[in-house]
């Protein structure tokens, strides 16, 4: 084959891995110039001779990967590519017609959960909207229901500590990343933008569920920070 892999990022996970346990700086030099380079010179690239498949790895091996350096022209790959990569499904719902569309499927799922950084409704609803981006020591949300919504807003836990006991959160192939995730013994202040008031929560019930409640056409902004210990 004399393309690309479309597997690349699967093959720099060990590398970035590697690159922490053995300090070896050119391993991680590696992986940030390839990830630079996606943005500039591999926008509707032919992954896997232009099969749905292709694009799913590749743009999974970059999420897991960017989940590790927060490169912002990589950000932007990964935005342009799932367009690309959603524009293959058929308006029946059919990608390709093989098991190769579960693929695709994962890979929508990946991309969701960063753009919640990790929160999840418990009351999904079609027309709900959830986004989230990072802040410093925290992260930024927005629920948004045009006829009203009532429900929790689960957090993400710290998969691979609490449910996998893993000593570490290394990049491995078909990973659901880990974005904000909570600490169910650490202290979170969780600032309603609109009404002006802070609240503590324990991180176990940040993972329970946070209650919302939003009116009609109701866009609620919410800044949830991790508390430092003293």
């Amino acid at each position: 084959d004399v393309g690309l892999s479309d597997n690349f990022g699967y093959t720099l996970n060990a590398y970035w891995f590697i690159s922490k346990i053995d300090n070896k700086p050119s391993y991680r030099e590696a992986v940030v110039k390839a990830l630079s380079s996606l943005n500039g010179k591999y926008r509707n690239y032919n992954w896997e001779s232009g099969s749905a498949d292709g694009y799913a790895d590749a743009i999974e091996g970059a999420l897991n990967l960017y989940n590790r350096e927060r490169i912002q022209s990589t950000k932007e790959w990964i935005d342009s590519e799932m367009k690309v990569l959603w524009s293959f499904q058929k308006p029946d719902g059919i990608i390709e017609g093989w098991h190769g569309d579960g693929n695709f499927a994962r890979t929508s799922i990946m991309y969701c959960l960063w753009k919640t950084q990790g929160i999840t409704p418990t009351e999904w609803e079609e027309k709900l909207q959830v986004g989230a981006i990072e802040i410093q020591n925290g992260i930024r949300f927005c629920v948004y229901h045009p006829n009203g919504w009532k429900g929790k807003l689960k957090f993400a836990k710290e998969r691979s500590k609490t449910e996998m006991n893993f000593p570490a959160d290394y990049p491995r192939i078909n990973e659901f990343q880990q974005w904000f995730s909570v600490d169910k013994n650490a202290k979170y202040a969780l600032e309603d933008l609109n009404k002006k008031t802070t609240k503590i929560y324990p991180g176990s019930v940040l993972i329970d569920g946070l209650s919302v409640i939003l009116e009609k056409k109701q866009q609620a902004f919410f800044e949830v920070r991790k508390l430092m210990e003293q």
